[in-house]
């Protein structure tokens, strides 16, 4: 997948996100990678339930206005953060997650921090 494209404010041809979920949260148009997209589909898929995305994509001027970490991987577009919905839940998406390639894990208990950095990294908030 080089690209995606947006039709009725979801992701195709991973349809399961939509651009409110994915894109800055501040107008400005960021984007996630394609591959993070793909990657995401993957775990769903896995996890065998929906994920629900708090936080994709962020420009330098949001990240900051919420109090994100300045060398977050949100900011380059291959980091998301997924709300979890009960410990199973949350289990399946740890277990999963680095078989797919998602190197940075943060656990929290309202949501897990998945990214595509390149060394592995895992930590609690």
């Amino acid at each position: 997948m080089t690209d995606y494209q947006i039709i009725d404010n979801r992701i195709f041809p991973h349809s399961h996100f939509t651009i409110g979920e994915m894109h800055c949260r501040c107008g400005c148009g960021m984007r996630v990678t394609p591959k993070l997209i793909v990657l995401l589909e993957a775990l769903r898929s896995l996890v065998g339930r929906p994920l629900i995305i708090n936080s994709g994509a962020r420009c330098t001027v949001h990240n900051k206005s919420i109090g994100g970490y300045p060398k977050s991987k949100h900011l380059s577009g291959i980091a998301a953060d997924i709300r979890v919905i009960d410990e199973s839940h949350s289990y399946s998406i740890i277990h999963h997650a680095p078989n797919l390639g998602f190197n940075g894990i943060g656990v929290d208990d309202a949501f897990i921090h998945v990214d595509l950095r390149a060394k592995p990294a895992r930590w609690t908030y």
